[in-house]
């Protein structure tokens, strides 16, 4: 029996790593099939346009099966949308404990020459839960290139998700409205559903980083991840 408990952290090291590569790995094919089920619409209309024979076909006058797909779509959009940030949020719960490990081994190192060799984070208060592309100091704000792919991610599907259920919500009110008043509900409703998306996102994100307990701080203020 290992008493340093050495061995222990090492297979943790191992497990850790891999279930982390398998849930990135999970994220992306989850946002690929997403980007499948959002051109369903796009085939349909087309369908439409080949079987009537129409040249042109207005987005505000769509039959109503294709109004329904839309609204559907756009639900499962946000459905997916959830399931993604919640599959990034495992990825940092494992990212965070690989760093604590990596800790482990750097407080044993004698001397603490290992910390020489490290280039990763060695604390849990990195990544954050909330990741977006930018950084803000005092009323100067710069865009991070390459961070925060979640929020981009959020912020993509939030567009596809709300536009179709704006286009959904402006054709079938019209069996009740005229068209002005179609439109502002449409745009209303795009609004909201994209909100829906981007504050839910920063909402639970915040929560996470804020209930967060650090066991040990980087030493260091290296955000990679």
């Amino acid at each position: 029996m290992n008493r340093d408990g050495s061995e222990f952290m090492l297979e943790e090291y191992k497990q850790i790593v891999a279930a982390f590569f398998d849930l990135s790995k999970q994220k992306s094919e989850m946002f690929r099939f997403y980007l499948i089920l959002v051109t369903i619409p796009i085939t349909l209309i087309a369908a439409i346009l080949g079987l009537e024979k129409t040249p042109l076909i207005s987005l505000f006058d769509l039959p109503m099966l294709v109004s329904f797909v839309l609204l559907a779509i756009a639900v499962a959009g946000l459905i997916m949308t959830a399931v993604v940030v919640d599959i990034r949020f495992e990825c940092i719960l494992y990212a965070k404990t690989v760093n604590l490990v990596r800790r482990f081994f750097m407080d044993r190192s004698k001397d603490g020459e290992l910390q020489n060799y490290l280039l990763l984070p060695d604390g849990d208060d990195v990544p954050k839960h909330y990741e977006q592309p930018w950084t803000i100091k005092g009323r100067k704000w710069k865009w991070a290139q390459g961070v925060g792919s979640t929020f981009l991610q959020v912020l993509l599907m939030g567009l596809l998700n709300a536009t179709y259920f704006g286009l959904a919500v402006t054709n079938l009110s019209q069996a009740w409205v005229c068209i002005d008043q179609a439109l502002t509900f449409g745009l209303v409703s795009w609004l909201l559903f994209f909100a829906l998306h981007v504050l839910g996102y920063r909402y639970f994100a915040k929560k996470k980083d804020e209930q967060w307990k650090v066991k040990k701080s980087s030493t260091d203020q290296m955000a990679a991840e």
